[in-house]
């Protein structure tokens, strides 16, 4: 799996655009929307899961503030939802002016969540824009 290159975590509103997975044989079935809003040294996730059925999808929100070293980014939790397994608290991650890319190494961690890369894209001014983002499977 590659690691990401650093970069800048700018003040923004990003929305998920791809998803790649590794380790695994497929890819997860249900489809996923996901925003990540930053300010300063804080994140916010809201994720939307079974677009098909938006009134009866799973919602899940989280807030987070995070340190920078290097490539470096450590989330600490400060919000998280009920159940579920959360992600590796580090992972690398590459930034520019458009786009925001985590990557998520969980099996190093002993996490039984994916190993995946999820680039984000930076929102535009104040349009919604609402993604099912494709996913890739390297084995």
């Amino acid at each position: 799996m590659p690691a990401g290159s650093r970069g800048t975590i700018a003040d923004a509103t990003n929305v998920l655009v791809a998803q790649t997975y590794y380790h695994q044989a497929s890819c997860p079935t249900t489809p996923l929307s996901v925003t990540i809003v930053v300010s300063g040294n804080c994140l916010q996730e809201a994720a939307h899961a079974d677009l098909s059925v938006r009134d009866a999808g799973v919602l899940v929100t989280f807030s987070s503030t995070f340190e920078v070293q290097g490539n470096n980014i450590t989330l600490t939790t400060t919000c998280r939802p009920p159940g579920g397994t959360p992600d590796a608290p580090t992972k690398t991650f590459a930034a520019n002016g458009s786009t925001l890319t985590f990557f998520t190494l969980n099996s190093a961690m002993g996490n039984t969540n994916s190993d995946r890369v999820e680039v984000f894209m930076k929102q535009w001014g104040h349009r919604k824009l609402e993604v099912e983002a494709p996913c890739a499977n390297v084995s």
